[in-house]
């Protein structure tokens, strides 16, 4: 594949254009439908694929030498066939560490959180590498019955060299599933790329994702080294932003050094940080009702909301016609991690690993980290479409920030959205739609889902427990089941200012984020997602039109709006080391799904834009090293 030239960070609505490929894939024979009660006492469940055959593989594609997988004990799984038991004990291990233990509770399903489990390949990364996960469990009276599974990690150095068929056991069957197969030379399904070749330092990776700085590797002729700080880069010099050596100056950002920057986000509120031109009445009872020029809530009839002012901590999304009452509420309390190099006053940002904030992956920023807690979605017209959604990070982190000003010009931080379609699952109409599990803030435990009842620390403040969706936490995840697909989310992250104009095309008239559409034989988006402004860049076979969903014009249920814009907050300067009060904000572009549920109730493919106040924080030692325990 030839190499790219330029600067390697792509723009915001290329980077949402590219969608996440999976990289764990199962390879085993699907268990039989017909099995024994006690084959479902206890299993391994894996966060990508789900509950996990007995005797099945778990192959993986290593990314720097080392595959990571998320591992949870589940017991009473939840099949068709299966007879429940009240379980006295159960112990797993996976490659030598321990599976955290399953909160019991009668004969209800239940699993321990999830364990990450590094695999790292042999011989220097060119070799794969396996290793065995055991559990078991028995019951609990005479005669006890004991169950125990036991499945295969396997670690491949090279991409494509997984099986291409997803095994997964999920309640009430099994599944299989044919997908493409990375490596082949032939850009299949929703990746980035494919070379054919094993080069991860060209413009295709291993993985099937387009080369981009701070993703690990060097690119030859392109770049001259990675972040932070990086390698190769001679004496005096720095690995800066675009993957480029630049010559280092003492470090003006306080002492000692700062080797981190904190940021965490705080409750959202009222006040506005963006807009949306014109402003128009949107979400009245009676679509009719709605569509005239408003500066406030006041001036507009029948329920409808004034959707020009965007408010801090609010997450919008869709066109003219999104099916959501809009903003979502981001959740507080989310933290995240980025290394620092500090030259003078600037300081290049990179992403961190689990390893580097001394905590699991719900505070790094290397690709598969989490990205603050589970993200309930309620849907007001139809709570039985409401949905949670669990975000985590698709690229490595890279950007730069200014200590003295608390600036942040640019942090690229590319999301994947996984989307559980849940309903309300507490299903009480006093308590509002609540589409994710509860971590009750006064008995800190679960309430609902696959943890239901077992401990768990709120992942936010949820001010209006029990009356709204929060507090949520990851150690309460959604049920696996329900995934129905996932979203790749374009952050781009400042602190400062980003305004997105509308365009038109022979489908709209106010198009923000259009994509090839097919309107002659299957009206259906071209898949992967091809992003266009104009009918011209649309030329495979019929997909010819550039449109958003459905022809609808404007976004954020404002169907005439042609204007997006998004201010940030500098954190003034950061050098005392303290935290101090900042906001991120990024205006993105939302691919279509392919999914039949999502697309027209999201009103996707469009835009979208969000705001995340907070505060940061320069660290002057890493987490780790502070031995600071798990953050929600």
């Amino acid at each position: 594949m030839a190499r790219r030239e330029g600067n390697l960070r792509t723009s915001v609505c290329a980077i949402i254009a590219l969608a996440s490929f999976a990289a764990v894939l199962l390879a085993a024979a699907p268990r039989s439908s017909a099995q024994s009660a006690d084959e479902c006492l206890v299993g391994v469940n894996d966060q990508a694929s789900g509950y996990v055959a007995d005797g099945a593989t778990l192959c993986a594609e290593a990314q720097n030498k080392k595959c990571t997988f998320n591992l949870a004990l589940c017991l009473n799984l939840s099949q068709s066939g299966c007879d429940a038991g009240e379980i006295k004990s159960e112990k797993g291990t996976a490659c030598g560490k321990k599976l955290k233990k399953a909160s019991r509770s009668g004969t209800d399903s239940a699993c321990g959180g999830s364990v990450g489990v590094k695999v790292k390949t042999k011989k220097h990364g060119t070799a794969e590498r396996t290793c065995i996960v055991k559990v078991m469990a028995k019951t609990k009276g005479k005669p006890s019955r004991k169950d125990s599974d036991t499945v295969t990690l396997m670690c491949k150095p090279q991409a494509g060299q997984c099986s291409t068929t997803t095994t997964t056991t999920t309640s009430p069957s099994t599944t299989t599933t044919t997908i493409p197969m990375c490596g082949n030379g032939v850009r299949e399904g929703d990746e980035e790329c494919d070379d054919g070749n094993t080069d991860n330092t060209d413009g295709c990776t291993n993985a099937c994702k387009l080369a981009a700085c701070g993703d690990g590797f060097v690119h030859a002729g392109v770049e001259q080294c990675d972040p932070p700080c990086g390698t190769g880069c001679g004496a005096g010099q720095i690995c800066n932003e675009s993957c480029q050596c630049e010559t280092a100056s003492a470090c003006a950002c306080g002492t000692p050094d700062p080797t981190q920057l904190k940021f965490t986000t705080s409750a959202p509120s009222s006040l506005q940080t963006g807009s949306l031109m014109p402003s128009k009445c949107v979400q009245c009872v009676l679509p009719s009702n709605c569509g005239n020029d408003c500066t406030t809530d006041a001036e507009c009839i029948d329920g409808g909301t004034c959707r020009g002012p965007l408010t801090s901590g609010g997450l919008y999304f869709g066109g003219g016609l999104v099916g959501v009452a809009l903003p979502n509420q981001v959740p507080d309390l989310g933290t995240s991690f980025t290394k620092t190099c500090c030259n003078g006053t600037k300081l290049v940002l990179a992403a961190t690993t689990d390893t580097d904030t001394g905590v699991d992956a719900r505070t790094c920023t290397s690709a598969g980290c989490l990205f603050g807690p589970p993200l309930p979605i309620p849907n007001q017209n139809n709570a039985a479409v409401s949905t949670c959604v669990i975000n985590s990070i698709a690229r490595n982190a890279v950007g730069t920030a200014t200590c003295t000003t608390g600036d942040t010009p640019q942090l690229s931080l590319p999301l994947t959205s996984v989307i559980y379609l849940t309903g309300d699952i507490d299903n009480e109409p006093a308590n509002g739609i609540q589409p994710c599990p509860i971590c009750r803030p006064d008995t800190n435990v679960c309430m609902g889902g696959p943890n239901d009842g077992m401990p768990c620390t709120p992942g936010d403040s949820g001010p209006d427990f029990p009356n709204g969706p929060y507090p949520t936490s990851h150690d309460c995840p959604p049920p696996e089941p329900q995934i129905i697909g996932q979203l790749p989310i374009g952050f781009n992250l400042s602190s400062g200012t980003q305004t997105v104009n509308s365009f038109s095309t022979s489908a709209q008239q106010r198009a923000f984020c259009a994509y090839c559409f097919d309107d002659v034989a299957t009206s259906q988006f071209e898949r992967p997602p091809h992003a266009c402004t104009s009918d011209s860049d649309c030329t495979t076979g019929n997909f010819t039109s550039c449109r958003q969903q459905s022809a609808h014009n404007g976004a954020f249920g404002n169907t005439g709006a042609t204007t997006i814009t998004e201010t940030g907050t500098p954190a003034g300067s950061l050098v005392d080391h303290l935290p101090h009060a900042s906001t991120l904000v990024s205006v993105f572009c939302i691919p279509p799904t392919y999914n039949p549920i999502i697309d027209p109730t999201a009103d996707l493919p469009g835009p979208g834009a969000v705001s995340l106040p907070g505060s940061a924080q320069l660290i002057p030692q890493p987490l780790a090293a502070r031995g600071q325990g798990v953050e929600p």
